[in-house]
């Protein structure tokens, strides 16, 4: 087992469902047994795939880094790098401490490498949350070209501007929820860039064949006239714009006939 994988599998053992061990590993820490810490930067990437989106986003995403505890010290080590790609409504602010959250990654990634179970990686995860709370990590002409970011222009950057290992087998991707549904979409299409995945809880994986949506799901919809309104709507209403803004409809051979992808 290549050391990606053997520390891929310890991180996604960190994140495992409920509350992703946060509140037990926090349990650990005391002035008798100190943890040795990472370094956290929250850089900023541009994405010339996301210039000129019809939502109006910024094309300068901010990006959370996390640099393992050896990284400081030790510099002509390079790592191996976890892509961590963050949920519907989230931010990567959230997830990495600048804002108060339910988990805080790096002191969980911390302690889990505190163990001495997995070899040190770094983590990166961009800021996809945008007019519709979320980008699907997809490509579309509303919100600008978020899988390819992902995969070709972020990478390219970090690799550039860290110490990685810059080769697939030693890249992971990562996410949950709509996080996780971006980590199947992009990485079953670049294998040449991601070897190891990692799905938490994933969203959005059953495919509504018939079309069809409840009548009053309908009808919160179309209460939607406004920025604002999006922002004071439920959850599943919010998803239902993000969906759409995210979709690259295709035609089928048959007129009128369409598909999203």
């Amino acid at each position: 087992m290549n050391r990606l994988a053997i520390s891929f599998r310890h991180f996604a053992y960190a994140l495992l469902p409920g509350a992703f061990i946060v509140l037990f590993a926090l349990q650990g820490y005391s002035q008798d047994s100190p943890v040795k810490t990472g370094k956290v930067e929250r850089i900023n990437v541009h994405g010339k795939g996301l210039e000129g989106n019809l939502a109006g986003d910024s094309p300068d995403r901010d990006v959370s880094v996390y640099l393992p505890p050896s990284y400081q010290t030790d510099k002509k080590r390079h790592y191996p790098v976890i892509y961590f790609l963050h949920g519907f409504t989230d931010s990567d602010d959230k997830w990495y401490g600048f804002t108060k959250h339910w988990i805080n990654l790096p002191a969980v990634v911390d302690k889990t490498l505190a163990e001495g179970k997995t070899k040190e990686f770094i983590i990166v995860t961009p800021n996809a949350y945008n007019r519709f709370a979320g980008s699907m990590y997809s490509n579309s002409v509303t919100i600008g070209n978020w899988e390819d970011f992902v995969a070709d222009e972020l990478v390219a950057y970090i690799d550039k501007h860290y110490r990685t290992l810059p080769q697939a087998a030693s890249r992971g991707l990562a996410g949950h929820s709509m996080g996780g549904y971006g980590t199947i979409r992009i990485g079953q299409k670049h294998p040449e860039i991601f070897s190891s995945l990692y799905l938490l809880s994933p969203c959005c994986m059953v495919p509504n064949m018939s079309g069809s949506v409840s009548a009053e799901r309908a009808a919160k919809m179309e209460e939607v006239k406004t920025v604002a309104d999006l922002e004071k709507a439920d959850f599943g209403t919010k998803a239902m714009f993000a969906s759409a803004a995210s979709c690259r409809l295709t035609q089928r051979t048959r007129p009128f006939s369409w598909i999203c992808r």
